[in-house]
C-alpha cells in the first residue's frame, strides 16, 4: 500500500507517530536493559556477601514481571541470604507460573516447602520437577531421597504408587544416567525393600555400573549389634549363643546357618574379641556361633558394645547369583573389569560355594579370553605348565608376596612340551610356603591321581620344599610330596594319589616349605602339574 503524503501535516503526523513508536521503543528497551543490570547475578554462582542487595532484584522482578529468572533469583536471595524460605515461596511460585518448564525452579520451591515442613506441597512441586526433567539424575536423586525419607508404604493421596515405589521409580532414573551415585542408589533401594527379584525387574537397570554396585552391596559383610545386657550362653562344647539387640527377620528359620561371622566390640582385653567362626543355628532374636579351633566369650555383656560381623548368609548367596546373571548378561555389549570377575570369586570361595564359583569361572570365560584357564578333564589344575601368564585371581595361579621368596617365569627351564616353569627362590628365614598357591574344584569322596616335575640347585638348610593339596574348609593335608631337595640336572618326578573326603568340594595346592619358617636357600623349578579323577 502506497502512503501519499501530500501536505506538511500529513508528513509532520507520520514522523510524530515514528517518533513516539521510537520513544516507546526505547523506553522499553530501557525498562529491561536496567533490569538486567538489577537482577544480572544469579544466586549460588558469587559469595553471599558479594550478591546482589534485595532491591535490586525487587526492582528487576517489578521492572520485568515476566522474566521467570527474575523471580525464581528473589526467591534464591530469600532463602540463601535472608534465610527466610517462607519469603522465598511466592517468588518461586512466579517463576514456576512463568516458566513450568524449568526443573531448577520447582526444585526449589519443593526445597523451600520442605524447611516449611509443608510435607503436601514440597510432594507436589518434586512432582512437576521431575515432569519437567524426567531424566536429569540430580533431580531424580533429590526427588528420590525426598520419597524415600516420607515411605513406610504411606499412600499419597493424589497417587496410587506409595512414596516407597516413587523413590524406586526415581532410583532407576540415577542408576540409568549416573553411574558415579550407583553405589549410593543400591544401597538405598536395599533399605526400602530386600526383594531381589523385584529390584533387578524394575529398579536396577541391565547396566554393568548398577549391577556391580548391587553386587558389591551384598558381597560386603554387615554388621550386626549384639545385645548389651544379655550376656552370651555356653550352650555345648564350643557352641556360644548369643542375643541380637534387635530382631531380624533374615535370621528366621536358620537362615544364617554356615554364614561367617567375626565378633568384636568388647572392652578392651575381654574374652570375645577378634573371635572368628561360623553360624550354627539363628532365630530372628539369637544365633548360635562355633569355632572349629575353640570359640572365647565374654560371660558379661555389662559396659560393652559387642557387634557380629557377618558375612555369606543364604539369603546373600542366592542373591549374588541373581545379580551376576543379570550382570554377566550385559557383556558383550558393556564392558567392565576382569578384577569384578575375581573380587566376586573371592567371596565365593571365602564362604565355600564351589558350585557357583566354578558356574561364574565358565560363564566369564568366553566374554574375557579365559577359554584357555578352564580345568578340563584331562587336568583339574590351570595353566599347569605355566605357558600362560599367571592371572592371580579365579582359578588360576594366585601369589602373594613373601619377603624371603622369589617368583619367577623362567623360560630357559621347562619339562616336556612346555616353553616355561616357575623358578622358586628362597633366601632366608620365616618361609612358611612360597607364596603362590591354586584353588581347584573337586568331587567328594573321588579318588584323584597327582603329578608335577621339578628339578632344583643345591639347598642350604633343614628340610625343603614340599607341594602340599589340603582341603581347604578343614585345612586337612591329603597329599604331602618328600622334599624336593635332590640335585641334578635332570627334571624328576613328583607322583602321589590321594581320596578326598565324602564333605570336601575344593582344595589348594601350594608348595609349602617344612620345617616352617627355618632358614632356607637355594633355587627350585617346578612345572607341568597335573590333577585327574581316577576312572572308577
Amino acid at each position: 500500500m502506497e502512503i501519499v503524503l501530500n501536505s506538511a501535516s500529513r508528513k509532520w503526523l507520520l514522523i510524530g507517530a515514528a517518533a513516539v513508536l521510537c520513544l516507546i521503543y526505547v523506553f522499553l528497551v530501557g525498562r529491561l536493559f536496567v533490569a538486567s543490570i538489577l537482577g544480572a547475578i544469579p544466586m549460588g554462582e558469587v559469595p553471599i556477601a558479594e550478591a546482589p542487595k534485595l532491591s535490586s532484584l525487587q526492582g528487576a522482578a517489578r521492572i520485568d514481571p515476566w522474566n521467570a529468572d527474575y523471580r525464581y533469583n528473589l526467591g534464591r536471595y530469600y532463602a540463601l541470604v535472608v534465610m527466610d524460605p517462607s519469603a522465598a515461596i511466592e517468588p518461586y511460585r512466579a517463576a514456576v507460573r512463568l516458566n513450568p518448564h524449568s526443573a531448577d525452579y520447582w526444585f526449589h520451591l519443593a526445597s523451600a516447602y520442605q524447611v516449611l515442613a509443608e510435607t503436601s506441597n514440597q510432594t507436589w512441586a518434586l512432582e512437576h520437577a521431575i515432569e519437567a526433567d524426567p531424566t536429569t539424575p540430580g533431580v531424580a536423586w533429590e526427588a528420590a531421597n525426598n520419597f524415600h525419607v516420607r515411605g513406610d508404604n504411606e499412600q499419597d493421596s493424589g497417587s496410587k504408587l506409595s512414596y516407597h515405589e516413587k523413590a524406586l521409580r526415581e532410583y532407576r532414573v540415577v542408576l540409568e544416567n549416573d553411574p558415579s551415585l550407583a553405589g549410593l542408589a543400591i544401597q538405598h533401594c536395599w533399605r526400602i525393600s530386600q526383594d531381589v527379584d523385584m529390584l533387578l525387574r524394575d529398579v536396577v537397570p541391565a547396566t554393568a555400573p548398577a549391577n556391580i554396585a548391587f553386587l558389591k552391596l551384598l558381597t560386603t559383610p554387615k554388621k550386626v549389634d549384639l545385645s548389651t545386657i544379655t550376656a552370651p550362653s555356653h550352650a555345648r562344647g564350643n557352641h556360644w549363643v548369643y542375643t541380637l539387640k534387635d530382631p531380624d527377620a533374615g535370621a528366621e528359620s536358620n537362615g544364617w546357618v554356615d554364614a561367617s561371622v567375626a565378633l568384636s566390640g568388647y572392652t578392651d582385653g575381654a574374652k570375645g574379641n577378634n573371635v572368628r567362626a561360623m553360624i550354627v543355628a539363628s532365630t530372628s532374636t539369637t544365633i548360635e556361633i562355633a569355632n572349629p579351633t575353640g570359640t572365647v566369650a565374654n560371660t558379661s555383656a555389662d559396659s560393652d558394645s559387642p557387634v557380629l560381623t557377618i558375612s555369606g548368609t543364604k539369603q546373600e548367596m542366592a542373591a549374588t547369583a541373581k545379580v551376576w546373571e543379570k550382570l554377566i548378561a550385559t557383556r558383550p555389549s558393556q564392558t567392565f573389569e576382569l578384577r569384578y570377575v575375581y573380587e566376586y570369586l573371592h567371596y565365593l570361595l571365602d564362604h565355600k560355594n564351589v558350585d557357583q564359583a566354578r558356574l561364574v569361572w565358565q560363564q566369564a570365560a568366553t566374554p574375557f579370553g579365559l577359554s584357555s584357564y578352564l580345568p578340563t578333564r584331562n587336568n583339574l589344575i590351570v595353566n599347569g605348565g605355566f605357558s600362560l601368564e599367571i592371572l592371580n585371581g579365579g582359578f588360576d595361579w594366585q601369589y602373594q608376596k613373601q619377603q624371603p621368596v622369589t617368583l619367577t617365569l623362567d623360560p630357559t627351564e621347562h619339562h616336556g612340551g612346555g616353553n616355561r616353569s616357575l623358578l622358586i627362590t628362597f633366601d632366608g628365614s620365616g618361609v612358611i610356603d612360597a607364596g603362590i598357591y591354586q584353588f581347584i574344584a573337586v568331587q567328594p569322596g573321588t579318588n584323584y591321581d597327582f603329578s608335577a616335575y621339578y628339578r632344583n640347585g643345591d639347598f642350604e638348610g633343614a628340610g625343603g620344599p614340599h607341594i602340599s593339596i589340603q582341603d581347604v574348609v578343614t585345612q586337612a593335608v591329603l597329599y604331602e610330596s618328600d622334599e624336593l631337595k635332590e640335585a641334578g640336572e635332570s627334571w624328576k618326578p613328583v607322583t602321589g594319589e590321594f581320596t578326598t573326603p565324602d564333605d570336601c568340594r575344593l582344595l589348594v595346592l601350594r608348595v609349602r616349605r617344612l620345617p616352617e619358617g627355618s632358614p632356607i636357600r637355594g633355587k627350585l623349578w617346578v612345572g607341568d602339574f597335573r590333577l585327574v579323577a581316577k576312572r572308577q
